[in-house]
């Protein structure tokens, strides 16, 4: 604190509090490494071996998606949690299934508009609404956005500061990019039909959409 600030609050006495810790740093090491390489040593001491459970016997096609999204978790990124992390280990899982589980439906809609989900996170047939009769899933700009703001607070878990899992926030953070722009691209196209809905003018000029074929009268008698 600038020593000025005591001097405006007429201050007199200052108290320093001094917390020793049973994790003693040698000089060299404070030299060369950052408060952040710090940190990640000492989380690395934690022990990540533990998964989120599988479900054993899916009861449904959305269980069936939460273990293939829990495969590709393991045996693409090899994430894994230590003990204090259950709760966010469960948030991400989820998550990652519920969002997988919203786009099933609309995954050739996303590659119709040139816009790339990572390979890894494209489930197609797992929410199948023609089986059991049911009208085509619409895309709207609201739920795309509830989606995508759930999957962007799961991203700010201080759980993805650990380097070993850079991998896979990159590819959730891509999925997320592709989420968004597309979110985006609903959003224009709403804006353009409200401006022609309520324009004065036509949208489009008659000039550039009619002809004129001249027919005598005698041809007409014809």
């Amino acid at each position: 604190m600038p020593t000025g600030v005591c001097s405006d609050f007429s201050l007199k006495y200052i108290e320093i509090l001094v917390e020793s810790q049973t994790t003693e740093v040698s000089a060299k090491a404070q030299g060369s490494n950052s408060a952040f390489d710090v940190l990640m040593n000492v989380n690395r001491v934690k022990k990540y071996d533990w998964l989120p459970e599988k479900k054993d016997d899916p009861k449904n096609r959305q269980e069936k998606l939460y273990n293939e999204i829990l495969d590709v978790c393991v045996t693409q990124f090899s994430v894994c949690f230590n003990e204090k992390q259950k709760d966010v280990g469960m948030l991400i899982i989820n998550t990652l299934t519920d969002v997988c589980w919203f786009l099933d439906p609309f995954i050739e809609r996303f590659e119709k508009r040139c816009i790339n989900i990572p390979k890894v996170w494209k489930f197609h047939g797992f929410r199948d609404w023609r089986s059991q009769h049911k009208k085509p899933p619409q895309i709207s700009s609201e739920e795309l956005a509830k989606k995508s703001n759930a999957l962007a607070k799961v991203l700010m878990l201080p759980w993805w500061l650990n380097r070993s899992f850079s991998a896979f926030k990159d590819s959730v953070s891509e999925l997320l990019s592709a989420m968004e722009y597309y979110h985006k691209s609903l959003t224009d196209q709403l804006e353009r039909t409200q401006r022609n809905h309520y324009s004065s003018t036509p949208v489009r000029s008659v000039a550039d959409n009619w002809g004129l074929t001249v027919i005598e009268a005698e041809e007409m008698q014809r």
